[in-house]
């Protein structure tokens, strides 16, 4: 394992190693998927129990790993490199495996078209692309890293943070007044934008802990009076069963969710940092964000495999009607997204 820097903050490795390992364990967990004599279908399991849609709250987790990007590119940024140059570089490290995953798939997808059909292929293949959208939201968000770097003061920061709030609820507004989830794409960019300059603002110190304790509760009970007074759905992945999805395009609860669970890191950060020094632990993180990617690309078709095997007669793992019918036709149109 290559030497660590002295300075190097590892609690930014931590949250971004620990954001996909719950993201890939929940793709694991909720994903259903079913064969029968008309393919293969997959759903997920809040679909079919919204009770459980709770539970996103706690594992809907990529905020952290924007935040990651966000401090980690305002580590590694220096004044004078050019724009192109630095985001040229930081891509390249993030896409280089997901040109080999891409191909790999191409050639899996050619099987599954000669053994259980064309339509199966394709659902095949629009989920394994769909569970990459974060990397073009990302890269476009990390974009912004360099003017970001240009905050000097916690009440710039702050005014930042409020104005991409009051963004998100007025592209909401005009969602919600065009009647289309279309309208509101603009929010991908802006509330994906907010872990990210709590990120920068975090590498640059102008977050104080008190300001980061009272932002994180005030967001925190903001989107539990959203939710309760609707029309917010509860869930924050995309389940396939809702009326309107706070993931794609994010909403105003996202917004809030992401504001209140990166404050809620940069509270954590100084435990997690002296807890990331240990030798095992730090080994397990180095290995881990040295392969975070591949890792991340790499359990996807071993998510479905061992599910699709165990359901070979159409029904699903859980007591539910066929595929054809009832919840599990609704869940199937759409595996959780995060």
């Amino acid at each position: 394992m290559p030497t660590t820097p002295p300075g190097r903050d590892r609690a930014v490795d931590v949250a971004r190693l620990a954001a996909l390992v719950v993201v890939m364990f929940g793709h694991c967990a909720l994903l259903l998927a079913t064969i029968d004599s008309g393919g293969l279908r997959i759903g997920n399991l809040i679909g079919q129990v919204p009770a459980v849609a709770a539970i996103t709250w706690i594992v809907q987790v990529m905020p952290l790993f924007f935040l990651a990007g966000g401090a980690a590119g305002a580590y590694g940024h220096h004044a004078g490199v050019p724009w192109g140059s630095w985001l040229f570089a930081r891509a390249q490290r993030l896409c280089r495996p997901v040109f080999w995953y891409l191909a790999a798939w191409s050639v899996g997808l050619v099987v599954v078209a000669l053994t259980l059909g064309p339509e199966s292929a394709a659902g095949l293949g629009r989920e394994s692309v769909a569970l990459l959208w974060f990397l073009g939201v990302y890269l476009v968000a990390l974009a912004f890293v360099p003017p970001l770097t240009r905050l000097s003061s916690g009440r710039a920061v702050a005014i930042l943070l409020g104005c991409l709030v009051v963004a998100a609820a007025a592209i909401d507004g005009i969602r919600f007044a065009v009647g289309t989830p279309g309208a509101g794409v603009a929010n991908f960019v802006v509330v994906w934008l907010i872990p990210v300059a709590i990120g920068v603002a975090y590498a640059r110190r102008l977050i104080a802990a008190r300001a980061a304790l009272a932002v994180a509760v005030s967001a925190f009970v903001a989107q539990v009076i959203l939710v309760a007074a609707g029309p917010y759905e509860v869930s924050l992945v995309v389940t396939g069963a809702e009326r309107i999805s706070n993931v794609s395009p994010p909403t105003l609860v996202l917004a809030l969710h992401c504001t209140w669970m990166s404050c809620a890191f940069v509270l954590a950060a100084g435990a997690i940092r002296r807890w990331a020094q240990r030798p095992r632990v730090w080994r397990v993180v180095a290995t881990g964000n040295g392969g975070a990617m591949t890792l991340y690309l790499w359990h996807i078709p071993g998510s479905r495999s061992p599910r699709s095997a165990c359901t070979p007669s159409g029904w699903t793992p859980t007591t539910c009607t066929p595929p054809t019918s009832g919840p599990c036709s609704r869940s199937a149109r759409s595996s959780s997204r995060w």
